[in-house]
């Protein structure tokens, strides 16, 4: 008879790797916004305030662009939930394997199309990838969703920031550094590097963040993954 027993520091692992997620999916909102006319494909709260702002009469902002990419960050969340409803809770199950390996996939060939485009692609080759990685990041953030690591809101980062702020700095004994601020920062740093790496080819950072889901796809199904056969 085996018994199934926890992985000793499962919880740091989760940390790490939805760290990393956020790294990436502040690269892909960075050449998005700068690269692909002004659109957000890694989260949706950017492209409803484009929109917002663009409907009601702000000068040279998209519509199109953000709205495709509501819609299809909308339906890639919407298939990983439907993939994910039969195994609830927070453990890691082949399905989130095989989410992250497709979206990795998806992601290795936008960089490919973006160069051999040679950054001279029209508004349908930007559409095309702007909502490509929506799709991606859609189904990502339900994955990061279920994840969920304790003070470590990796999808409404806002609320890391005010939490941070109005909690960890006016608490006594708190602390500053804390995985609230974590978060903030990386996703920063994810957009510092995707635009930065812009400058050597728009499909540097396309690249490189496919290299990290599929690196993450690899190290959950070896470490944190659940189900038959994982067991002791």
């Amino acid at each position: 008879m085996s018994i199934m027993v926890p992985i000793a520091g499962d919880e740091r692992r989760r940390m790490y790797l939805l760290t990393t997620l956020t790294f990436v999916t502040g690269m892909v909102d960075g050449v998005g916004f700068v690269g692909l006319d002004h659109v957000f494909g890694g989260t949706a709260t950017g492209n409803i305030l484009i929109l917002g702002m663009a409907l009601g009469g702000g000068a040279d902002l998209p519509i199109v662009g953000p709205l495709a990419a509501l819609v299809t960050f909308s339906l890639g969340a919407t298939v990983a939930g439907m993939l994910l409803r039969g195994h609830p809770g927070r453990d890691w199950v082949s399905t989130i394997t095989a989410i992250l390996v497709v979206n990795a996939v998806v992601l290795a060939g936008l960089a490919g199309l973006l160069a051999i485009t040679q950054e001279r692609f029209d508004s349908t080759v930007q559409m095309t990838v702007s909502s490509a990685t929506a799709l991606v990041m859609g189904a990502q953030a339900v994955i990061a969703r279920r994840m969920a690591v304790a003070e470590m809101n990796t999808i409404v980062i806002t609320l890391s920031l005010v939490a941070w702020v109005g909690d960890s700095l006016v608490r006594p004994g708190t602390g500053i550094w804390n995985r609230r601020i974590v978060v903030v920062l990386v996703l920063f740093l994810g957009a510092l590097v995707g635009v930065a790496l812009m400058r050597v080819h728009i499909g540097v950072p396309m690249a490189l963040a496919a290299a990290l889901v599929m690196t993450i796809a690899v190290i959950g199904h070896r470490t944190l993954r659940t189900g038959p056969g994982v067991h002791v």
